[in-house]
């Protein structure tokens, strides 16, 4: 369990980069814009959903699967939106975007072992 937390977070760790990389690339193009977060952030949670598929949870690619984590996603989303907004102006996108991501990895954690990959007594440990 502890290690697949570990797991979890790395990759989690991983998508975070990737998020705040395309973050910043947009935020160059189109100056700085809370609204932006939500393309950055779909691009985090298609990676996040392939790899904890594959490394984290082994299991496979499912239809079902997907479905359950853009649903979940949707909900991740609006908390990392709310977060971004809330914060912007006392500390600016980036600093803001770390700590949304603390409070979506979580939420997307449990979601994750208890819906997403955790049914029918899928999830390996």
């Amino acid at each position: 369990m502890r290690n697949r937390f570990l797991t979890y977070t790395g990759i989690g760790i991983f998508n975070t980069i990737l998020d705040i990389c395309i973050l910043f690339v947009l935020v160059a193009i189109f100056g700085q814009n809370a609204s932006l977060n939500i393309i950055s952030y779909s691009v985090g949670v298609a990676s996040s959903f392939y790899l904890n598929s594959k490394i984290t949870f082994k299991l496979p690619l499912t239809t079902n699967r997907f479905y359950k984590c853009y649903a979940s996603s949707l909900f991740a989303i609006l908390i990392n939106t709310i977060v971004v907004f809330a914060l912007l102006v006392p500390f600016g996108i980036f600093t803001t975007k770390i700590i949304a991501a603390l409070v979506v990895l979580l939420y997307n954690y449990a979601v994750s072992v208890k819906f997403i990959f955790g049914d029918n007594n899928e999830t390996k440990n």
